[in-house]
């Protein structure tokens, strides 16, 4: 595995929403030092600090940019 894609759409009246289990993927790609896709913005929760510092690359819904 080259990199971990997440696809954070809207659930249950939440913006972006990415999930605990979610979360675990992104950490795991990070400490094995993969690369990180999040295809629209990190809403603010309780956790988007911690996403954000993870350095993820950011698509803004444009797939194209994975590289």
């Amino acid at each position: 595995v080259d990199a971990v894609l997440v696809i954070n759409c809207n659930k249950n009246n939440q913006v972006n929403y990415i999930g605990g289990a979610t979360f675990l993927e992104i950490y795991e790609a990070w400490k094995l030092n993969k690369k990180i896709f999040i295809v629209n913005f990190v809403a603010n929760s309780i956790i988007s600090d911690e996403i954000l510092g993870f350095n993820p690359i950011i698509l803004n819904g444009n797939c194209a940019n994975i590289i």
